[in-house]
Formats: structure tokens, C-alpha cells, sequence
């Protein structure tokens, strides 16, 4: 098996190679563990000086500020949960969630007829009075 050159090593790192030549290096590193570990290496010791600017640091963080929420928002965030928990434990106190589950007590729940036996028990009901009105005409 021939192994890749430092060269083309070299040359693929700085994105200098043809697509074909390009693949063919893939190809390669990806069934040569002495070349892929060639590879690392020198990734390791490639200096990419072309890929961030001086300022790239602080253009990020221009950008983080922009799409980060301003403070204010982050409180009228907090006061609508706190007004919700506040609500919620008035609602406790008084009594209407209890309230809520008295009304259908679990007696009157598990003997009364579903929901779906209600609404077919209706849409029969219709149908019935659908056929009779048609059958008038």
C-alpha cells in the first residue's frame, strides 16, 4: 500500500487539493491507520493563522448580546410565574380545587356512562330522526 505523502499531507490541510485529489486522500486515511495517525499529527502542529481575525473573540460576543434577552424581559418573565404560583396558592387556600373534585365524586364517575357511550347514544339519537324526517318527505 503506498501511504500519503507529508506533502499531500500538507496540502490537504490548507484545503489546496482538487475534489478528486481531496477524496482520494479521505479514501486513503480512512483505510490506513499509519497514514490517519501521520494525518493527526500534523493536524495537531497545523497553524490555521487564516481562520480568525483579532477581533473574532469580541465580534462574538457583540453577536451573544444581540440575540441574548434584555434583562427587563428576563422580569416580566419572573413576575408572570410569580402572579401564576401566587394565584395557584390563593386557589389552594380558598378551597376551589377541592371544590372541583367534590362536584364529581368517584362514585358518580365510575357508574355514570362514558363519554363515548354518550355521544353514540346521540348520534344515534340523530340518525334515528334523520331517517324518520326523510322517510315524511
Amino acid at each position: 500500500m503506498k501511504h500519503v505523502a507529508q506533502e499531500v499531507l500538507q496540502m490537504y490541510l490548507a484545503n489546496e487539493l482538487s475534489d478528486g485529489e481531496r477524496i482520494e486522500v479521505e479514501d486513503h486515511l480512512d483505510e490506513c491507520e499509519h497514514c490517519f495517525h501521520r494525518y493527526m499529527t500534523s493536524l495537531h502542529l497545523f497553524d490555521p493563522d487564516f481562520l480568525m481575525s483579532p477581533s473574532f473573540t469580541e465580534d462574538t460576543m457583540n453577536e451573544i448580546r444581540k440575540k441574548t434577552p434584555a434583562q427587563g424581559k428576563q422580569n416580566k418573565t419572573f413576575i408572570h410565574y410569580a402572579i401564576a404560583a401566587g394565584l395557584t396558592i390563593v386557589l389552594m387556600g380558598s378551597g376551589v380545587f377541592q371544590y372541583v373534585f367534590t362536584v364529581f365524586d368517584e362514585e358518580q364517575f365510575h357508574n355514570g356512562p362514558s363519554i363515548t357511550e354518550k355521544m353514540m347514544e346521540g348520534t344515534d339519537r340523530w340518525m334515528t330522526e334523520t331517517e324518520r324526517g326523510m322517510g315524511n318527505e
